[in-house]
């Protein structure tokens, strides 16, 4: 069992571009993915198996209340958040068949001493641990922290995957709107504008730059493609 009282924030994320790719129907909130990734970014290059981790509510209280890092968190929030996030799951879609998932296998929670231990999952090492070179997406922990929303992690992760291979990458608008957004029903002019925003937030705050380019069908008014253009100002081997 390892002791946590800080999480480090310049620490390095290693996830499977597999995932990446795939993942869909997230119905996490950004803070609940918040405390995922904090704990996901404990997770060393060298480890065979998931360790159990015993993090302090201190530590816990700075991912929920980033605005108020120091603002004393309670049993009952602590016992909300575990209880959400071990609900919670995610699903991968390849060759017509369907995969849930969960992150977190094992909480507990010592009210007493003020900490919380976890255990990532299983089914999830394969997206985590002992990865090709060629199998992995980098991204810190710092660059989650900074973005605001779930649409906006998700587009930071999917940008992130495709610099690893090249600099121009293009989507269907309804695949965007499914990937980023997690509902192809949503209008292109409100889809379009959160993606701006989005899009305005990544290049404010993390490690890329990127431009979108909006393609419309021909003769027409209708956006059909987005094609971006992105810098990775730093790469996986690094």
């Amino acid at each position: 069992m390892i002791e946590i009282n800080e999480f480090d924030n310049n620490q390095k994320i290693a996830e499977s571009t597999k995932l990446i790719r795939y993942i869909f129907d997230n119905n996490f909130t950004k803070r609940q993915l918040d405390m995922v990734y904090a704990i996901i970014s404990l997770v060393k290059p060298t480890d065979d198996d998931f360790k159990t981790y015993h993090i302090s509510y201190s530590a816990i209280g700075k991912i929920f209340n980033p605005q108020n890092p120091y603002c004393e968190i309670t049993v009952n929030d602590i016992n909300l958040a575990v209880k959400d996030i071990m609900n919670k799951s995610f699903r991968i879609k390849t060759d017509k068949k369907t995969k849930h998932y969960h992150y977190i296998e094992y909480a507990e929670v010592d009210e007493e001493e003020k900490y919380i231990d976890f255990r990532l999952s299983q089914d999830v090492k394969q997206f985590y641990l002992k990865l090709r070179k060629e199998e992995y997406t980098v991204f810190l922990l710092d660059d989650i922290m900074k973005l605001s929303t779930v649409f906006q992690l998700n587009l930071f992760k999917w940008l992130s995957c495709n610099s690893n291979f090249k600099n121009d990458v293009s989507i269907t608008i309804d695949d965007a709107k499914i990937r980023f957004y997690g509902d192809i029903s949503i209008r292109t002019a409100d889809f379009i504008r959160k993606l701006d925003n989005a899009i305005k937030k990544i290049n404010a705050k993390t490690n890329l730059n990127v431009s979108c380019q909006r393609i419309n069908k021909k003769g027409s008014k209708k956006i059909v493609v987005l094609r971006f253009t992105i810098k990775n100002m730093y790469k996986r081997e690094e």
